[in-house]
C-alpha cells in the first residue's frame, strides 16, 4: 500500500442505531474498501446491550453482529496504543490488504459517546457453522485451549491464587473434589496444545508462510502474545461444496478442505490478540512465570515468542492429508496424489472409479511409499 491508497475517510459510523466517531479511518478504510464494505455495515447489525465478557483475563468486553461476520470489541489503552501507532497501523494494513495474511482484519475504530472505544474485525471463521467439531485457542504453550468440543462450549474456569487446595491438588494431578467445570476446561487445554492437525503438504506450506509473515510484522513492532484460532469443522463428503462456497457479504477467513482418517474435514485459520506490546508489564510476568508457571510459558519476549509459535506449529501441522479437488459444478472433490502414492494406488485402481476416493488399505501403501522415497533422499 502506498500514501494514495490512505483514505478518504468516514467521520463517523452508524454502528446498531448510534453515531459513532471514527479513529484513523483514512487507514481502516482502506481494509473496508479491500473488502468491498460499505460504510453502513454496521447500521442495525449491532446492539450494545449484548456486550459480555470476552473470556479472557484481561477484562475487554465483545459482542458479535446480528449477522455473526464481525466482532465488536472494547479497545484498551495499551491495545489501543500499539494499533494507532501509526508506523504499525500502515504496516498492518498494507498486509492486511494483500489477501495473504492469516491475521484478524480490522475494518474500523469508532468512539461511542457513553461507552468509550471500539474496534471492529473480521470473524475469522464462517458464522454459518452450527456446531464445530473443535474450536482452539492456540499459542503453543501451556496457555493453549479448547473453546468448543463436539459443539458444546467450554467455559473458562480459571484457578486463582487464593485456592491453594485447588493449586496444590492441580500440581500433583489429583483431581479429587476439583469441579467439573474445572477438570474438563484442564483437559481441554491439554488436548489443545497436544492435538495434531491433518493437512495436505501445500496447505501446511501456505498456511505457515502467512504465519511466519504475520509474525514477522509483530515481531518488528515489539508485539508477542497472539494466538491462532483454529475452527475445525466435520462434514459430509456431499456437503463439502455448499459448506465451503462463500457467498457475497462473507469476511471469514479462507476455508481448508481436506480428507483424512475416511472424514472431511474444512479447517480456518486466524491470528487474533496481536496487539500486546512486550513492555515493563510483561517483563515482570515473564520472571514470575519462569518461576511458578507451567511451561512452554508465552510471556516471553517478541523474537523468542515468534519462533516458539512458527516452530509449535511447524511440528504440529501434520502433511498427510489428502485435498479435494473441485473438477466442476456439481461434481464431488477428489483427492490429490503425490509422485509417490500415484504409482503405489495406480496397483490397486484397477476396480475402482476415476474419482474414488482411496481405501484404507491404499492409504497404508501410500504412506509407505512417502516415508521410503524420503528416507531415499536422505544422505549418508
Amino acid at each position: 500500500m502506498t500514501e494514495d491508497d490512505a483514505g478518504p475517510s468516514t467521520a463517523a459510523l452508524v454502528v446498531g442505531r448510534t453515531e459513532c466517531k471514527t479513529l484513523r479511518d483514512d487507514q481502516f478504510g482502506v481494509v473496508r474498501r479491500a473488502e468491498s464494505l460499505s460504510d453502513d455495515f454496521l447500521v442495525d447489525n449491532f446492539d450494545f446491550n449484548g456486550l459480555g465478557s470476552g473470556g479472557g483475563k484481561g477484562g475487554d468486553v465483545m459482542a458479535r453482529t446480528r449477522d455473526g461476520r464481525f466482532f465488536v470489541k472494547t479497545l484498551n489503552a495499551t491495545d489501543g496504543k500499539s494499533l494507532l501507532e501509526d508506523t504499525f497501523l500502515r504496516a498492518y494494513v498494507s498486509r492486511a490488504t494483500t489477501g495473504q495474511s492469516l491475521a484478524t482484519k480490522i475494518y474500523a475504530v469508532f468512539v461511542h459517546p457513553e461507552l468509550g472505544r471500539f474496534v471492529v474485525m473480521n470473524n475469522c471463521v464462517s458464522p454459518r457453522v452450527e456446531s464445530w467439531s473443535r474450536l482452539y485457542d492456540l499459542k503453543g504453550t501451556a496457555d493453549d485451549k479448547t473453546l468448543v468440543k463436539d459443539g458444546v462450549p467450554v467455559p473458562h474456569a480459571h484457578k486463582r491464587f487464593y485456592n491453594l487446595n485447588l493449586i496444590v491438588r492441580e500440581w500433583f494431578s489429583c483431581y479429587r473434589d476439583v469441579p467439573v467445570p474445572r477438570q474438563r476446561y484442564i483437559a481441554g487445554k491439554f488436548e489443545a496444545f497436544d492435538v495434531s492437525l491433518f493437512m495436505t503438504k501445500d496447505q501446511k506450506e501456505e498456511i505457515m508462510t502467512q504465519l511466519r509473515n504475520d509474525c514477522a510484522l509483530f515481531e518488528t513492532h515489539n508485539l508477542m502474545d497472539y494466538s491462532l484460532l483454529v475452527g475445525i469443522q466435520r462434514v459430509r463428503r456431499e456437503d463439502v461444496e455448499e459448506a465451503v462456497a462463500m457467498r457475497d457479504g462473507d469476511v471469514h477467513n479462507k476455508p481448508y478442505v481436506v480428507e483424512y482418517g475416511g472424514e472431511i474435514l474444512i479447517l480456518y485459520f486466524g491470528v487474533i490478540d496481536f496487539l500486546q506490546p512486550w513492555n515493563a508489564g510483561k517483563k515482570v510476568a515473564h520472571v514470575i512465570k519462569r518461576c511458578f508457571a507451567p511451561s512452554p510459558i508465552s510471556t516471553v519476549n517478541p523474537k523468542s515468542y515468534a519462533k516458539q509459535f512458527l516452530d509449535h506449529f511447524e511440528f504440529k501441522f501434520k502433511s498427510v492429508g489428502f485435498e479435494w479437488l473441485r473438477n466442476g459444478a456439481g461434481q464431488k472433490r477428489t483427492p490429490r496424489k503425490s509422485s509417490a502414492s500415484k504409482q503405489v494406488l495406480r496397483q490397486d485402481s484397477s476396480n475402482a472409479g476415476a474419482e474414488e476416493s482411496p481405501s484404507m488399505l491404499q492409504r497404508l501403501r501410500s504412506s509407505v511409499a512417502n516415508v521410503t522415497a524420503f528416507a531415499t533422499e536422505e544422505p549418508l
